[in-house]
């Protein structure tokens, strides 16, 4: 059933963002806490260069030491640019569509006129208007990583083995990963992968191992081991920024080491207060870091400013619960979330930050988690009725550029769902779980003309394509 239209303006469509596979939001450091931690993530060796094919097997060798912390080389420089008048659009719901049965919900991709939606073992490919035009199984696969796209519209996806399909849903290339080394699953996966300008595909694999993939033709560029053990889980790849890509082995004590995105050496991770903090975006001209602990009976989770070379320059608000950066604006302004209470949806605060650490607007009342910002100043956030789950109500809210919100959409039942993609016709795209372990893509029409021209103007991913590395334009 369509979606019915209110007015602060209440329209009616999602939900508390928490998956560890798409932790760009940060905010699952936070979760982490709570559940459990796997082995600390050791630096391995670099196999050989000249390596060019996915099976490459040639013995790694240990590194002599972790090397202090770098300066991100080729920081990009974007410029902030102007807001876009929004668009004369009702919001609404358009369609929905079913993809299948699925546990997990990977991110929507969107790479010009086609649609990339992941689940576990699979990945669907639709047009704009909500027509399949192809599919890809990897039926074995217990676990999935969420899809990213070229600029060309090829989509990549990694079950048992890492695979690109054209915009038409048809393989292109297969990867091989080796031996599964997570005693938790039955078969090899991998979490979050990065995608960087120079067409490098980067993968962390629950083999143990972190493979660089030529995207053009599934060669492996090279490979990089990262443990042996048998109770390893696979680490996430939390951003690429530049020269640099980041790895966090998903624990409250280890945050994310940097890497040489071309040799693969690895550096320490960068410390704030002596303790790790882990790298999951950035401004215009910095980094932007995460920590967490835990306090009492809650986690909590505070946003750190860095340098380009990894040295803080000024920290949120260590009181009142969490305090984290949640999206960058057009204008390289600061959209910070604040939750006094343990994650507690709806008694939650928004702030507008400068770069430099200043508080500029707030606090304002905030109805979920912060999704997306629009090119027309529009921050878009997510909510669910009761907890996370295929059976709570989700809601999308839209809230102007001064925080006070200007209409929202309810989308009935199913809340797991992950970042929204935002075209620029104004049609947003959410994939969610509903009941029944089925997977839901829905669009819906807003008033922004695509997302905010900046380095982080989604909860994942950095753009539409979710390529997560942030590069000058």
């Amino acid at each position: 059933m369509p979606a019915a239209v209110k007015s602060a303006t209440r329209f009616h469509t999602p939900a508390r963002v928490v998956r560890v596979a798409a932790a760009t939001s940060g905010i699952a450091l936070a979760a982490a806490l709570s559940c459990g931690e796997s082995a600390p993530l050791s630096p391995g060796a670099l196999e050989h260069p000249d390596a060019t094919s996915g099976d490459a097997s040639s013995e790694a060798e240990p590194e002599a030491a972790v090397l202090p912390p770098r300066c991100v080389g080729k920081f990009p420089i974007v410029p902030a640019s102007s807001v876009v008048p929004s668009l004369s659009k009702t919001p609404g719901e358009l369609w929905r569509r079913d993809i299948g049965f699925g546990t997990q919900a990977g991110d929507t991709v969107l790479a010009g006129d086609r649609l990339g939606v992941s689940r576990q073992h699979a990945i669907s490919v639709f047009d704009r208007s909500g027509t399949k035009v192809g599919e890809f199984f990897d039926m074995a696969a217990q676990v999935g990583s969420p899809a990213l796209a070229d600029a060309s519209g090829n989509f990549y996806f990694a079950g048992l083995t890492v695979n690109a399909v054209d915009p038409n849903g048809n393989l292109r290339w297969k990867y091989p990963l080796g031996k599964n080394l997570d005693m938790g699953t039955e078969t090899v996966y991998a979490s979050r992968m990065l995608l960087s300008p120079d067409g490098g595909l980067y993968v962390s694999a629950s083999d143990g191992f972190l493979h660089v993939i030529n995207s053009a033709d599934g060669k492996g560029r090279f490979k990089k081991e990262l443990a042996t053990s048998q109770s390893y889980r696979a680490p996430l790849l939390t951003a690429g920024i530049g020269d640099t890509f980041f790895l966090w082995a998903g624990t409250s004590n280890t945050g994310s080491a940097p890497y040489d995105a071309v040799t693969g050496q690895a550096f320490a991770a960068p410390t704030v207060d002596g303790k790790p903090v882990t790298i999951f975006g950035a401004t215009f001209d910095g980094l932007l870091a995460d920590s967490a602990e835990i306090i009492g009976d809650r986690s909590e989770l505070h946003t750190h400013f860095l340098n380009p070379c990894m040295e803080v320059v000024w920290s949120l608000p260590k009181a009142s619960g969490s305090w984290y950066v949640a999206l960058v604006r057009h204008d390289n302004t600061l959209v910070v979330a604040n939750y006094p209470g343990n994650w507690v949806a709806d008694q939650a605060f928004a702030y507008l930050y400068s770069a430099e650490g200043k508080a500029l607007l707030g606090p304002k009342p905030l109805q979920g988690y912060l999704t997306a910002a629009g090119a027309d100043g529009t921050l878009y956030s997510v909510n669910c009725s009761a907890s996370p789950s295929t059976a709570s109500v989700l809601t999308l809210h839209a809230y102007s550029s001064q925080l006070d919100e200007d209409w929202s959409l309810d989308l009935g039942a199913g809340c797991n769902m992950n970042a929204a993609t935002l075209a620029g016709d104004g049609v947003m795209y959410i994939t969610r779980g509903t009941q029944g372990e089925r997977i839901e893509l829905v669009a819906l029409q807003t008033r922004s003309p695509g997302l905010a021209k900046s380095p982080k103007p989604t909860s994942g991913g950095m753009n539409n394509r979710r390529t997560g590395w942030l590069s000058a334009p």
